[in-house]
């Protein structure tokens, strides 16, 4: 290695390692950011092969000099995933002989981000070999819990709770990891992300409730709160700090039907006080909430300035849900969904949010393209009377990477506010734009079909050739069948197989009969009558 390069800055070294050691999952990203992808609850194959060829990059570059081994090292330690008991165990061990070592300088202290259980894709034999659980789990002592991995990780700003695999392996360790509650502060924690399944009550009971409330309550510090949870007792007894500023809340679809009666209930419970302030300032949702989460949200909801629809494509969104989340939400200033994730309706007459001034649109054909009919019917929808207050209109489109602004309303205080006669304009431009785009798809079907008939008549035109050879030779067959035929028929009458062919038989063997019958008489003959020879 030459000494300039051998003498480069360090951060030009963090920015070699990274590149060469990226990896394509979410950062440590701690604070809001509009239409932040989820964490996906399954993994293929083809992830995990990537990301042991990730593993053995960074060991490959860990062997180049000490400075690159003590980069990976760093690396590594940042986002730290945990798969099994093994694993947790040798994390924890190396960790605490690190810390008594190495001091000020001790792996703990790099630890960023922390995934527990880390999703893994498992052969399908070592699955089958594995054991069902049942409650209660054995604990073992030697074991880790997660008390003791975060008191060994003082900096820790990114928890990751991933879903568990309904499996022996996972469910096992998850039982381990929340056996002891955590009582030491979090001091550097500021985003917690909580993912959890309807079945998982059923294995641990209420010690996840517990640990999400030790979690939440021992970090002060805590800004980005993702909870994924179908209990209803999910947010019950949780106290939020008063450093939250983004909230995120996720639902499956096993309560359809709960919603769907609670959406018809007409009395409304009054919403706890709590005895601080939350400044929380962004709400995202993935899914419609029920009753008793709305109720949360109308408690902690009160100073939220923006709100994401993190839904689904073509997700039916009533005006009743999107005016029971307004209600709650009355100071609200900025809407965030993508175009069509979910379908917004009208509120209804008389209703209206004229707090919401911005709109952050998200278009991105590759997840989701959505129809011209149904974005011109959301396009009226916000320019309605259900919200009057809107002025700015801002399009996302991460195919392009690109990202536009746009003024609209009456009451629009920037000096350049657009005319309806260049609205009416720029309107008729798009329609013409769109129409000659639907031209030129058109002209390029139309030459795709002829190709495709022209190429389909070459086949025809093939299949029938092939066809006339093949009944060229069948007739060919047929003929010689028909003389092997023939000739098998007389060799029958030749032999006897036929009619006639018995006197010929007799013939033929009669005549065998007495030519071998002279040959022996003649024999017999010269035998008897040759001369004796004389005794001496």
């Amino acid at each position: 290695m030459p000494f300039a390069a051998a003498c480069a800055p360090t951060e030009i070294w963090q920015l070699i390692v990274g590149f060469a050691a990226s990896k394509n999952a979410v950062e440590c990203v701690v604070d809001y950011a509009p239409f932040q992808p989820a964490e996906e609850v399954h993994e293929t194959a083809a992830t995990w092969r990537e990301e042991r060829i990730r593993l053995q990059t960074c060991a490959a570059l860990s062997l180049v000099s000490r400075r690159c081994r003590a980069l990976v090292v760093e690396y590594l330690y940042r986002d730290v995933r945990v798969v099994d008991a093994a694993g947790l165990t040798s994390l924890v061990r190396a960790l605490r002989r690190s810390a008594n070592e190495d001091g000020d300088s001790a792996l703990g202290l790099l630890v960023r981000r922390l995934e527990l259980p880390h999703r893994r894709v498992w052969p399908r034999r070592a699955m089958s070999e594995q054991s069902l659980p049942f409650h209660p789990f054995p604990i073992d002592p030697s074991i880790p819990t997660l008390a003791d991995i975060l008191a060994l990780c003082p900096r820790l700003e990114v928890l990751v709770r991933a879903c568990i695999r309904l499996d022996g392996a996972g469910m096992h360790l998850w039982a381990h990891l929340a056996s002891a509650p955590i009582l030491a502060p979090l001091l550097c924690l500021r985003r917690l992300e909580w993912h959890e399944t309807e079945l998982e009550p059923r294995f641990y009971g209420n010690s996840n409730d517990a640990l999400l409330r030790d979690l939440v309550g021992c970090s002060p510090n805590l800004r980005y709160l993702f909870v994924s949870s179908d209990r209803p007792s999910a947010f019950a007894e949780l106290s939020l700090p008063p450093t939250l500023d983004t909230l995120r809340l996720n639902r499956s679809n096993f309560h359809t039907s709960e919603n769907r009666r609670l959406e018809t209930r007409q009395t409304r419970r009054s919403a706890p006080r709590l005895p601080y302030t939350v400044t929380l300032r962004r709400l995202v949702l993935h899914t419609p909430l029920s009753s008793s989460v709305l109720d949360f949200v109308e408690t902690v909801g009160m100073q939220v300035r923006t709100l994401e629809l993190a839904f689904a494509p073509q997700m039916a969104f009533s005006a009743g849900q999107l005016r029971r989340i307004l209600t709650r939400i009355p100071v609200v200033e900025e809407l965030v969904f993508a175009l069509g994730a979910p379908e917004l309706a009208p509120l209804g007459e008389g209703v209206h949010a004229p707090n919401i001034k911005c709109l952050h649109l998200k278009v991105n054909s590759e997840e989701w393209n959505p129809c011209k009919p149904l974005v011109r019917t959301q396009i009226e929808v916000l320019e309605g009377a259900s919200f009057p207050g809107l002025r700015e209109v801002v399009l996302y489109d991460f195919g392009a990477g690109w990202f536009q602004k746009r003024e609209i309303g009456r009451h629009v205080r920037h000096q350049y506010l657009p005319s309806p006669v260049m609205a009416s304009s720029s309107s008729r431009s798009a329609e013409q734009t769109y129409e000659a785009q639907n031209d030129q798809r058109l002209d390029e079907l139309h030459s795709k079909l002829r190709t495709l008939r022209g190429i389909t008549t070459d086949i025809y035109d093939d299949v029938e050739s092939q066809n006339l050879i093949l009944d060229e030779t069948g007739n060919r067959f047929n003929s010689f069948g028909a003389s092997l035929t023939q000739t098998a028929r007389r060799a029958g009458q030749a032999f006897g197989f036929g009619e006639g062919g018995l006197r010929t038989w007799r013939v033929a063997i009669y005549v065998v009969g007495f030519f071998f019958a002279f040959l022996i008489m003649r024999r017999i003959w010269s035998w008897w009558g040759a001369p004796v020879a004389p005794e001496v």
